[in-house]
């Protein structure tokens, strides 16, 4: 068999293989006799055509061949593979910053949602493995290869765990999720590299928060753990329950919260609730502190309200100009409050649980269907007032604790106290109208003892 001279088969020319072997096609010229099916097939494995045969079409063409062209055979191509992929149910690319819309239609420029936090047991990703292709093959029977379906390792570091199938990562901590070259993270530890302002808007993290800039005005953090600022906390909001650190210091209408220890380089004009101790580098000033252990400060101590429980330590209090100082160590005054606060919350708890135990004894006697949800509220309700009893109860413990582990209060002055200055020392109170030379001042029969 052989082709003519312009390239289309010739009469005794019956089949021809496309170039990429995917086609088989049989040309019926006028002036020949109908082929027989054996003729046809044998002109089809003269060309090696072995597979994706039309056995249909080759019988009609035997019976009624017309002439013409016709494809008798296909090859098979590969099916496609499916490529693994890994979802994350956490923001992954470039955060697009927008406002909060407030329910009367104000925006509030504070709540952008910058910061993106995950509970434990969180599934951070979901790997789905690849699906290879299945070969194929060509109308002579040679293979044709899938192509190899690309995967995508899926990799947990600190603070995850993977499943044992190796397709989740989950979070094994609660925290900050971060994808780096590849690795999910969860990290317990929260750091801005720049300021707390409009480009982050507030921030709320639950875990230890670091800051490399500035807090600016009317800006809040909170953090369950620990707050450091490398810079100053510029007239906004800390709330940490654990220690607060403001290198740069705490400039006019700053407030900080604090849950364990505060350390600044200075106050001015702000206002400090602490757990701990308060350590100032150089000097406060003018500002409103309440702390649980004692003030130190390395400079002068200014204007305002200062109240620790154990003791003031100042190179110098109030000023030449007689700036209103006071200074209030009275922690047997303000426990015995606490406690009794606590008491009598708990003593409410105790006359609403009674009232709520009541009301389910008489539903139950009534002895019918909840149909109106009445013991179910009961009862959800009395959970809730058990709780706060256990929240009370526990608070008063600690304070009546507090309240008998108190020393006597004393300040200690490394310089001099001048006139305008007040100190309370339980009960005791001096009032100093000349400067006053001295080390400490203790309370002993009732009055501020100078020494």
């Amino acid at each position: 068999m052989g082709d003519g001279a312009e390239g289309r088969p010739t009469p005794t020319t019956w089949v021809e293989v496309s170039r990429d072997a995917m086609e088989a096609r049989v040309f019926l010229a006028p002036d020949i006799p109908v082929p027989s099916l054996e003729a046809l097939r044998s002109a089809l494995a003269s060309q090696h055509v072995v597979h994706g045969v039309d056995d249909v079409l080759l019988l009609r063409l035997s019976l009624e061949g017309e002439p013409g062209e016709y494809i008798v055979a296909r090859g098979s191509p590969p099916t496609q593979p499916a490529d693994g992929r890994v979802d994350y149910y956490f923001r992954t690319g470039t955060r697009h910053l927008s406002p909060n819309l407030l329910a009367d239609g104000r925006v509030d420029h504070h709540d952008l949602g910058a910061f993106e936090l995950v509970d434990e047991g969180q599934i951070l990703a979901r790997r789905t493995p690849p699906v290879p292709g299945e070969p194929g093959m060509t109308v002579t029977g040679d293979p044709i290869s899938s192509r190899v379906p690309r995967d995508v390792p899926l990799k947990g570091g600190r603070g995850t765990q993977s499943s044992d199938d190796g397709l989740l990562v989950i979070a094994a901590i609660k925290g900050q999720p971060v994808l780096h070259r590849g690795v999910l993270q969860v990290n317990p530890n929260l750091k801005i590299e720049g300021d707390v302002d409009y480009g982050t808007g507030n921030v709320t993290f639950d875990g230890n928060l670091e800051i490399l800039g500035e807090i600016k005005r009317t800006f809040v953090v909170r953090a369950t753990g620990s707050v450091y600022v490398h810079g100053a906390l510029d007239g906004g909001v800390i709330e940490a329950g654990g220690s607060v650190t403001v290198e740069g210091g705490i400039r006019s209408g700053g407030h900080v919260t604090s849950g364990g220890a505060v350390r600044a380089r200075y106050i001015e004009y702000s206002k400090v609730t602490c757990e701990g101790h308060l350590f100032v580098r150089d000097d406060l000033m003018f500002s409103d502190v309440e702390c649980g252990g004692t003030v130190e400060v390395q400079g002068g101590l200014v204007g305002g309200l200062v109240q620790a429980d154990v003791s003031v330590r100042a190179e110098a209090l109030g000023s030449r100009l007689g700036a209103p100082t006071d200074l209030s160590l009275r922690p047997r005054v303000k426990w015995a409050a606490r406690m009794r606060e606590a008491e009598k919350e708990a003593d409410d708890l105790r006359q609403k649980i009674s009232q709520i135990e009541m009301g389910i004894h008489e539903a139950r006697g009534r002895n019918r269907a909840d149909e109106d949800g009445v013991m179910t509220k009961l009862t959800l309700a009395l959970d809730k007032m058990r709780a706060e009893l256990a929240a009370a109860t526990a608070r008063q413990l600690a304070a009546r604790n507090r309240f008998e582990m108190l020393g006597h209060p004393k300040v200690f002055i490394t310089n001099v106290i001048h006139p305008g200055v007040r100190i309370f020392l339980n009960e005791a109170v001096a009032k100093f109208e000349a400067d006053q030379l001295c080390t400490q001042c203790y309370e002993e029969g009732g009055e501020v003892r100078v020494a």
